[in-house]
C-alpha cells in the first residue's frame, strides 16, 4: 500500500510525496522508490512546509533502507 504526504503550498499549489508500494515497483527484489508530484507551476514553501517536506523525505528513505 502506497503512503501518502500532502503539502500545500503558497496560492494553492500541492506537492504530494508517494512511498511507493513493492508491488507498484515490480516486486520483490526491485528497490522501492518514492514519487514527488507537484501540482501548479511554483511553490512558495513557509518554514512549516519545508519542514513537512524534509520530515517525510527522511522518514520514507529510513523506511526503503530498512525494506519495509
Amino acid at each position: 500500500m502506497a503512503s501518502n504526504v500532502d503539502i500545500e503550498s503558497g496560492e494553492g499549489g500541492l506537492i504530494q510525496l508517494t512511498l511507493l508500494s513493492v508491488s507498484e515497483n515490480g516486486g520483490p527484489g526491485e528497490p522501492r522508490t518514492a514519487m514527488l508530484t507537484a501540482r501548479g507551476k511554483d511553490h512558495d514553501m513557509d518554514a512549516a512546509a519545508l519542514e513537512k517536506l524534509g520530515n517525510a523525505c527522511l522518514k520514507f528513505a529510513k523506511k526503503i533502507r530498512e525494506g519495509k
